[in-house]
């Protein structure tokens, strides 16, 4: 097995060494290895063994109750063989001398285990009538049950000609372990059953017993620890202290940002609602009101973009909120290229959308889709020159995903960059001298956006020759 260790987590491997006046480094990272696997293994050994234990105990009390259920109904069929032929003038007939000498003798049998009895039955109409008395129960005749109903399971079995063992419920509603036998000669059903609480019950106190000496040793090894390790700890607290107070201002600064940025976006949005409904009066020429109703529809989703930029940390900790639907995929890839239709003529881009005919719908978050979308779109915009061409495909997989691709004629990403461009912030350059806008938050927002979707975002490019972004989506996306 190969471990390989973060550079940070060195540094703090080495202030631990320090505190235990460990030789080298290697000693502690052998040390931090073998207590690691030494208590898996210990741990996996003792809950093996107990598993081991436990099976080997119920299928040895499966075969005591299979014993003792067949053992009762060959005698009690050889009983009633013997009344049919010397016991026809017992009052009653012959089953009923059969049946008084069951119950005599089985009110001198008191059970085994702390649970365990066997009970006889008959099936009269729709229910299970008890023959006799039950160890749990104080009146002399049993109460009958539904032949259809949950309990008696066991019983039940055994009255419809079957035998066998069962994990069920008994009478009383209880989990019990039955073996369950047919008396043929009576149409009588026998099961022989213990409760399962009494089964288990030694297992389950050598599991607490295993599990609070393991979390005695890991409490004194964590006594030893901070014990010797009491700097490092303090160091820790200070530096978690230092984090969450960045984390709290960079929170406060988003939080800002956004108020600043929704006032006048808000603004925009509605003057452009206004100019769209002519709310002070018709335009006098039509076309001013299509672009207040693009206006207003690429504000509205600058103000979502900023939104879900704000919530990056929920992407991450997959919390957003998540919707998936079944929507046209050709109008959400629409609704996105035209944000970009009337920027002006030095950044107008020729956009070719070809979508196979069995792809006409996705099922995915639609918001969120069209964020991906937007995203993707901008980057492709913003690398690929006035004359560069934007394409839009998509088609179905073999194994029915949809596979939307976005290929440029851009400057392309440099093979040892694609990693870098799909960490947060991170933006691969051709050439230092182009700037470009953004915060490098639009491919891996999208990355982990198309991955809460069950999907992947792949990338394909090579410079000076355009990059294509792949988005695989699942036939079904399952809500989160």
């Amino acid at each position: 097995m190969f471990i390989s260790f973060d550079p940070s987590i060195m540094v703090w491997i080495e202030k631990i060494r320090r505190a235990l006046k460990l030789r080298v480094l290697g000693d502690y990272k052998r040390i931090l290895i073998l207590a690691g696997v030494m208590a898996v293994v210990a741990t996996t050994v003792a809950l093996t063994a107990i598993w081991l234990l436990y099976t080997t105990a119920l299928d040895a009390q499966k075969g005591r109750l299979i014993e003792i259920a067949k053992s009762r109904a060959r005698m009690i069929e050889a009983v009633a063989r013997f009344d049919k032929a010397y016991s026809k003038d017992y009052p009653g007939g012959a089953m009923a001398a059969t049946i008084a000498q069951i119950v005599d003798a089985h009110e001198k049998f008191s059970g085994f285990g702390d649970s365990g009895e066997f009970t006889l039955a008959k099936r009269d109409g729709d229910h299970i009538v008890f023959i006799l008395s039950h160890r749990h129960h104080d009146l002399k005749e049993p109460l009958p049950v539904p032949f259809q109903g949950k309990k008696a399971e066991p019983m039940r079995r055994a009255l419809s000609g079957k035998t066998g063992t069962v994990i069920g419920l008994d009478y009383r509603n209880t989990v019990v372990l039955a073996a369950y036998e047919p008396v043929k000669e009576l149409n009588l059903g026998i099961v022989a059953k213990i409760d399962m609480e009494e089964v288990r019950s030694n297992f389950v106190s050598a599991f607490f017993v295993t599990g609070g000496v393991s979390f005695l040793i890991i409490g004194f090894g964590m006594i030893l620890f901070f014990r010797f390790g009491e700097p490092l700890v303090s160091e820790l607290r200070t530096a978690q202290v230092a984090a969450e107070k960045a984390n709290r201002a960079k929170s406060d600064f988003l939080a800002h940002m956004s108020h600043e940025l929704r006032t006048p976006l808000n603004a925009i949005i509605g003057f452009a609602q206004m100019m769209a409904n002519e709310a002070l009066g018709r335009h006098s020429i039509q076309r001013y009101r299509e672009y207040a109703v693009d206006i207003q529809r690429s504000g509205e989703h600058v103000v979502s973009i900023v939104n879900d930029l704000l919530d990056l940390s929920k992407v991450e900790a997959e919390k957003i909120d998540f919707d998936p639907i079944k929507f046209p995929l050709g109008e959400a890839i629409d609704e996105c290229i035209k944000v970009f239709g009337y920027k002006g003529d030095e950044n107008s881009r020729r956009f070719h959308v070809h979508l196979s005919r069995d792809t006409e719908y996705l099922h995915a978050d639609e918001r969120i889709f069209k964020q991906i979308m937007f995203n993707l779109l901008s980057n492709a915009i913003k690398y690929t020159s006035g004359n560069g061409d934007i394409q839009v495909l998509s088609a179905r997989s073999p194994d029915g995903a949809t596979v939307i691709k976005v290929k440029d004629t851009g400057i392309g990403i440099a093979k040892h960059d694609i990693p870098l461009v799909l960490e947060p912030f991170g933006q691969a350059r051709a050439n230092a001298e182009i700037a470009h806008e953004g915060t490098g938050l639009g491919l891996p927002l999208a990355k982990k956006l198309t991955e809460l979707h069950g999907g992947r975002l792949d990338i394909e490019s090579e410079l000076k020759e355009g990059t294509t972004v792949i988005l695989t989506f699942p036939s079904e996306t399952k809500e989160k």
